[in-house]
């Protein structure tokens, strides 16, 4: 039996005033950890919290939001590496900041996110992992790639996470629909989840949960 969960989460919600007016603000992040219980479970909390605790810190001190959530994901690798204590680990991440319905995201590994709204369900990151990579180097576009990926099985063989390297590449909006931050309108659902998630309900399967519940509460409750 399985003890210790190796996934963890963290948000921060917030509101501030400004010359504007009221500033909302949401941060938030999923990890998944890597390298046996104990040490996923220390990796993948030390990640969520070094990136939620740089975030708020810094939160003023950066015009570019983006910018911000990189550093964060950055400090959030810097910090798994010293928990870790030079012992084998890591943990994926996927983060995002929210300021005024304007998402900033980004992630490390093959935790995702995906937007749901009336058009369908859309995935807002890439995979690093060995399957995604070699598809695109096979010359396969993104959208070939998310349909392809399911039946890969190196699917879940990670190329990159935190806690291993000092130097992290970022996957971020930009990378994935070209564009530095996304408008959320009303309506909307924002959907964070690692491989437990996606590796075994479908895309589909993820829009109709999000369609037919009535709160975020009954979404994460059915998902799981």
């Amino acid at each position: 039996m399985r003890t210790i969960n190796e996934d963890a989460y963290k948000y921060s919600l917030k509101e501030s005033f400004s010359y504007e007016g009221l500033e909302k603000r949401l941060i938030g992040a999923v990890a998944d950890g890597m390298g046996g219980m104990e040490k996923g479970e220390i990796a993948s909390s030390e990640a969520v919290k070094a990136f939620i605790e740089y975030v708020e810190k810094n939160f003023e001190n950066y015009d570019d939001k983006n910018e911000l959530l990189k550093e964060g994901i950055r400090y959030a690798n810097e910090q798994v590496v010293k928990a870790l204590e030079g012992e084998k680990g890591g943990t994926t991440i996927v983060g995002f900041i929210l300021v005024d319905n304007i998402l900033f995201l980004g992630n490390v590994g093959d935790s995702r996110a995906y937007l749901v709204n009336e058009e369908g369900i859309s995935l807002l990151t890439n995979d690093h992992s060995y399957a995604w990579y070699m598809l695109q180097i096979e010359g396969y576009d993104r959208e070939e790639i998310i349909k392809k990926i399911r039946q890969s099985e190196d699917r879940n063989s990670l190329i990159q996470s935190l806690g291993i390297k000092k130097e992290i590449n970022i996957t971020t909006l930009e990378d994935t629909i070209g564009k530095r931050s996304l408008l959320l309108k009303k309506g909307d659902t924002l959907i964070l989840c690692t491989d437990g998630v996606w590796d075994e309900i479908t895309e589909q399967e993820i829009y109709e949960i999000v369609k037919e519940s009535k709160s975020s509460k009954e979404i994460g409750v059915k998902i799981i």
